[in-house]
């Protein structure tokens, strides 16, 4: 017979001391046994692993023990249940039929309902009479963890305990005294690594740490653990990100595909890639370095490396990586997804030195200097404006008046003409500046001539818009800022032009019905090659006819049909301007007007279309005095 028993069994608590990271629960429960305040129903819910089923235990134990007798005479009033497999009505019909009788010895019997959200809605319905007014000996607890599969009525009957996920820190404290009470020598990143796979259940933890155990003996080391739990060292993690800070692409690969010979997945490296830079951007700030998990051997590198990284860098190799995890699922080919990702990572600083070298802030400040110029010097018109006609509503008698309007508008004249003159020093200046300033990023950055070539078209380009522009404005302008008659009359003009020249651009060559059923026969070719069969027998039965040299007319019969023409009427016009080279063809269509068929279904309307097409038939009936039989 085999004696063993695994650690989860072995050291499972016995009393509420024992219990590890759920202080607030088992505080909860001790003082509601000593003050003799406990309730009828109970529900223990959270993650697998953290102690509910153990805590329910231990209660129940304490409901029932004093000072003269031992626990285990108090066995057989603590009843478990399985729900998962006794969840149908008829087995809770069961338990409401035992809970009439009262206990043989102690004060209370205890129910404890394990996997409760797997009970089905009618034993749930089945339960609620009963545990909401139960003999005064019962208690129930129920545990479970999915407290959202348990209905409402049930919920609100029962005091409600959370038990929290335990953190790595306890576990890694409970795993270091197991390990004395073992005689296991282990390094501390063993209990680390076992801690973070656990994921808050100390349960898990228990089971990882026999299989280790059982794998390495009494002596532990990092490596020999990582190769139990098929999981990469912090070493290899921190290998690889050196190859990516050192922009090594080719040695990264050759790494990688160590890592896939010795059985991991790409996914593993992802996930522990993540993991390290996600500890790198948390320790930029010391405010954030409680959050930081890694071993302390790891720390001090971890550290040295947020000064090489920038926030930005870390934040997009972070996107990168979360993305290729996304992806990892649902590509065919895994081993290119990951490599992709490694080489994005590896050009990481090259990407970030490339959006310097053509950001180029300068040319924009000038765009907004001319634009508050241009603006300042509107509002200056509009105020000239305004003075001249405060003038000429006091009528300008004297001749002193007229002198000062001309003065007026020489002044402003002169101040505009200075201004524009200003500000071309000013964008030569600018200019200047600009491709000094460019220059010497050259010597720093821009390696190539061709980068500084550029760099000078685009300033000159913003310079050729900038004159353009004032151009434009200041162009047939009057003294006063308004459009002048010979502006008018011009634009005039030139619009006319435009418009002959667009007619002259358009090609008009006669045709006649043959060549354009010719083409049409040629388009119908085409389209049904492309498989558009609709379309194909859509124009075959309904050929169109020509009107006006121009007009293409389609006659169809019926809505569908012209649908079909309107949805693929763009490509039919392409095609026929393009051969018959006339850029007014125009395609209409028309809709044929069937007559209806008047349906006949009594006698009497069989009768009166009779007579109708035959009126004689009228007076036959009438010498025969006939009628329809009833």
């Amino acid at each position: 017979m085999n004696l063993y028993q695994v650690s989860a069994r072995k050291y499972r608590p016995n009393n509420f001391d024992d219990v590890v990271g759920q202080n607030h629960v088992t505080e909860s429960l001790q003082n509601s046994i000593n003050s003799k305040t406990v309730s009828h129903a109970y529900i223990f819910c959270g993650p697998r692993g953290v102690g509910k089923t153990t805590c329910a235990r231990i209660f129940a134990k304490k409901l029932n023990l004093n000072n003269s007798s031992s626990e285990n005479n108090f066995s057989y009033n603590i009843f478990e249940l399985d729900a998962a497999s006794n969840n149908s009505v008829d087995d809770i019909r069961d338990l409401v039929n035992q809970v009439k009788i009262p206990p043989q010895t102690g004060n209370y019997k205890i129910y404890i309902i394990d996997e409760a959200h797997m009970l089905s809605k009618s034993a749930f319905n089945a339960f609620l009479k009963t545990l909401e007014e139960p003999p005064k000996h019962c208690i129930f607890i129920l545990a479970t963890t999915e407290k959202e599969k348990i209905i409402p009525t049930i919920l609100s009957r029962c005091q409600i305990f959370d038990f929290k996920r335990i953190t790595e820190k306890d576990i890694f404290n409970y795993l270091l005294k197991l390990s004395k009470k073992e005689n296991i020598i282990a390094e501390s990143e063993c209990f680390d690594l076992i801690s973070k796979k656990a994921d808050g259940a100390l349960r898990d933890a228990l089971s990882i740490f026999d299989k280790v155990n059982s794998f390495c003996g009494k002596n532990w080391t990092i490596e020999k653990v990582s190769e139990t739990l098929h999981s990469l060292d912090e070493s290899k993690i921190e290998n690889f990100v050196n190859l990516l800070k050192n922009n090594n692409i080719a040695q990264v690969l050759v790494e990688f595909d160590l890592i896939l010979k010795n059985g991991f997945e790409g996914e593993n490296l992802i996930s522990g890639l993540i993991e390290y830079f996600r500890n790198i951007m948390i320790s930029k700030d010391p405010i954030s370095m409680d959050l930081l998990k890694c071993s302390s051997k790891a720390k001090e590198t971890i550290i040295n490396l947020t000064s090489f990284y920038t926030t930005n860098q870390l934040i997009e190799i972070l996107n990168i990586l979360s993305n290729c995890q996304k992806d990892y699922a649902i590509t065919t080919n895994k081993r290119f997804l990951v490599e992709l990702c490694l080489m994005q990572l590896s050009s990481i600083e090259n990407l970030n030195t490339k959006k310097k070298k053509i950001k180029i802030s300068e040319p924009a400040k000038e765009i907004t200097e001319t634009t508050e110029s241009a603006n300042q010097n509107q509002i200056t018109k509009e105020e000239t404006i305004s003075e001249v006609q405060d003038l000429n509503n006091g009528e300008l008698e004297k001749d002193g008046d007229l002198s000062n309007v001309k003065n007026i508008i020489n002044s402003q004249e002169d101040k505009e003409i200075t201004d524009t003159t200003e500000s071309v020093n000013q964008n030569q200046i600018t200019k200047e500046k600009t491709i000094s300033e460019v220059q010497d990023l050259n010597n720093r950055e821009l390696e190539n001539d061709e980068d500084l070539r550029n760099v000078k078209n685009i300033i000159n380009s913003q310079e050729d818009k900038e004159i353009i522009s004032v151009e434009k404005k200041n162009a047939n302008r009057s003294f006063l800022g308004t459009p002048s008659i010979e502006e008018i009359l011009n634009r005039k003009k030139i619009k006319e032009i435009e418009i002959e020249e667009v007619e002259k651009k358009q090609v008009s060559n006669q045709f006649n019905k043959e060549d354009m059923l010719n083409k049409i026969e040629a388009f119908c070719e085409i389209i049904k090659d492309k498989k558009k069969i609709n379309l194909h027998s859509t124009i075959q039965a309904n050929k169109p006819n020509l009107i006006n040299d121009h007009s293409i007319v389609f006659k169809l019969n019926s809505k569908s049909q012209k649908k079909e023409i309107l949805e693929n009427k763009v490509e039919i016009l392409s095609f026929l301007k393009k051969e018959l080279q006339n850029d007014l063809i125009e395609i209409k269509i028309e809709l044929n007007e069937k007559e209806t068929k008047e349906l006949l279904y009594t006698e009497q309307e069989k009768l009166n279309y009779m007579i109708n097409k035959k009126p004689e038939i009228k007076n036959i009936i009438k010498s025969l005095d006939l009628d329809f039989l009833n």
